[in-house]
């Protein structure tokens, strides 16, 4: 794991004016987890991604990338691989963006303005700092940056304590 720290300022503009807009969010609570660990529950990982593109009226096959959690902690990544592999039939491309910024309390804050700027540039992040996958997981990060039709973008954020909330961006 890449500790950092820093901050994201995220602007409110008029619709017609903006890169994108928050159109779904969702949020869950995993009760096995204890103040530094992320618990068990791949469940509420789902339920929360499931909850933000309820929210956002889409079908799960409407989200054209997912901005992982992916803090490079192999609790939290396999609970949040688990939970993609559960709801999604055809995993979209999965962009790790920690390796950009490190984790730390206001991560979740740089992944949506990371998704925004994909969503404005058309093109997704490279997952950088990725230098070997996990057994268990069978689908590796972005590897480089590559254009991309992005409509709909979901972002995850996990922490320590059981909290997950997940937005969806869309164009």
């Amino acid at each position: 794991m890449v500790l950092g720290e820093g901050g994201a300022a995220l602007i409110l503009e008029p619709s017609d004016r903006a890169f994108a807009f928050v159109s779904g969010f969702g949020i869950a609570r995993d009760t096995s987890a204890t103040i530094s660990d992320w618990g068990d529950g791949a469940e509420s990982v789902e339920a929360a991604m499931r909850a933000a593109i309820h929210d956002a009226e889409l079908a799960v096959d409407d989200i054209d990338s997912i901005y992982a959690s992916a803090n490079s902690s192999i609790r939290a990544d396999r609970l949040e691989y688990r939970a993609i592999q559960s709801l999604f039939r055809h995993v979209p491309p999965v962009v790790a963006t920690k390796g950009y910024f490190g984790e730390y309390a206001a991560a979740g804050a740089l992944q949506i303005v990371a998704a925004t700027l994909a969503i404005r540039d058309q093109k997704l992040h490279a997952s950088i700092g990725f230098a070997e996958g996990d057994d268990e997981m069978r689908f590796t990060p972005t590897g480089e940056s590559s254009p991309r039709k992005l409509r709909h973008v979901l972002v995850n954020s996990l922490s320590a304590g059981g909290g997950i909330v997940s937005a969806v961006l869309s164009a």
